[in-house]
């Protein structure tokens, strides 16, 4: 398991083995790095791998405010709006202002 927070609640038996794996929802983490440098955290549920304009467009970011990565980074081609972001990647969204904005500044 990627995330050791659903590995606990699987072993706390909170959460049956059968349904996480059977499941049609999927979990995708998403980092934002303030100017400052702060890291915020947090994962989105959803019921299939978006590409990364449809999870942008989801959590209201705009692609000018933040640089957009992926983890692991997926080969020489860069992220592009049509990558599908899969359960296993981490969107990483650093500030693109030195100034001002901060993952608080986010919906």
């Amino acid at each position: 398991m990627v995330n050791p927070a659903v590995w606990a609640l699987v072993a706390a038996g909170k959460v049956h083995l059968a349904e996480l794996l059977c499941s049609a929802v999927m979990t995708n983490r998403v980092e934002y790095i303030d100017a400052e440098g702060r890291v915020e955290g947090f994962t989105v549920t959803l019921r299939e791998s978006p590409t990364i304009g449809e999870f942008l467009t989801l959590c209201g970011v705009r692609r000018s405010d933040w640089w957009i990565d992926v983890v692991p980074r997926p080969g020489r081609d860069g992220v592009t709006d049509d990558l599908v972001l899969a359960p296993t990647m981490t969107l990483v969204l650093r500030s693109r202002h030195g100034e001002g904005k901060s993952a608080a500044d986010l919906p």
